[in-house]
């Protein structure tokens, strides 16, 4: 993710420069600073690295805490990956750092800036289609599909490491929620506590709307979506290919508001192929990373929490994510 994410979002960000790259394996921070032409290291506070005043972190989640710790410590700007924190004394902690040093700490949650989403969440604050309903988020997970390594360390398994994707896109909808319930069904296998079904549901957000996530790791597709039901229209986001289909109401649901529906979200889907398609292929879809990386580079500009990905965004959803964990 650094390298595919981080890196082309750092490079195109004004107000930002690459300054070098760490990495614990030397011969992988040789390889990719050679490639970028910026200096290495395999720590943070080796003096090759030179001057620089930020760091984003892009390790595996269980090193969050100690490196953006360090980063702090040494009086550096922190952007971290998603999961933010292992657990809620970790968030807090890093929070108390950050407010300590005086420094901006965020925390990379993309998927609420994408074409698609952020095209939704316009519409849905608009207003031309009536109030907020509701939210959902939905997951389905093929265990084939390439995996991180580490994933079964996580508590929760792989829901701790994909589940803040849909915990923060409900929040960008509805704002500060807390999980009332949760509920599902535990994995079959001794060696890995992902499991097979969980199901949550959150408190009221904004105007009274609900919000909701569901995600099968036992499925033999992978996909991600939001569906955001507003009075007169239902917004579909697919996460995956960044593609936004609006639906309008269907009314009494007879042959013919029936058959709209169809050709409707036919159409729109393949309109989105079509154009996120294109983006894929130049390599312009960016899944909403060029905003997070411009927020948090004018967060550290202007000394301002970043909306949306400040550190207590991240600590937030990890406490959803435990809320989940903890019921199933």
């Amino acid at each position: 993710v650094t390298v595919n994410r981080h890196i082309p979002a750092i490079r195109t960000t004004p107000g930002l420069l690459l300054a070098g790259v760490v990495d614990r394996r030397a011969d992988r921070a040789q390889q990719t600073a050679a490639r970028l032409g910026v200096p290495h290291a395999t720590r943070l506070d080796d003096p090759q690295l030179g001057e620089f005043n930020a760091v984003s972190i892009g390790t595996a989640p269980m090193s969050h805490h100690e490196l953006t710790l360090a980063a702090l410590a040494m009086g550096k700007h922190v952007l971290t990956e998603k999961p933010y924190a292992m657990t809620l004394a970790e968030a807090d902690e890093m929070l108390a750092a950050a407010r300590t040093a005086s420094r901006v700490l965020a925390v990379i949650h993309n998927f609420q800036f994408a074409r698609s989403v952020a095209a939704a969440r316009r519409i849905a604050s608009s207003g031309r289609h009536g109030a907020l309903r509701g939210v959902i988020g939905l997951q389905l997970s093929n265990e084939r599909r390439r995996l991180p390594v580490w994933y079964k360390t996580l508590p929760g398994g792989l829901l701790y490491d994909e589940g803040p994707h849909l915990v923060y896109l409900v929040r960008a909808f509805l704002g500060d929620v807390r999980v009332v319930d949760a509920f599902g069904s535990p994995s079959p296998s001794p060696d890995d506590n992902t499991p097979r079904l969980a199901a949550a549901r959150f408190a009221d957000g904004r105007g009274g709307a609900f919000g909701a996530l569901q995600m099968s790791f036992a499925a033999a597709l992978s996909e991600w979506q939001l569906v955001v039901m507003l009075e007169r229209a239902t917004l579909v986001c697919d996460i995956f290919r960044d593609i936004l289909v609006t639906l309008p109401d269907d009314g009494r649901h007879v042959p013919w508001q029936i058959m709209r529906t169809s050709a409707l979200s036919s159409a729109r889907h393949w309109w989105g192929v079509v154009t996120s398609g294109t983006r894929f292929l130049s390599r312009r879809l960016d899944y909403g990373n060029d905003e997070v990386f411009r927020r948090f580079a004018e967060a550290v500009r202007t000394g301002r929490s970043p909306e949306g990905i400040s550190g207590r965004d991240g600590r937030e959803v990890v406490a959803a994510l435990h809320a989940i964990v903890g019921a199933l």
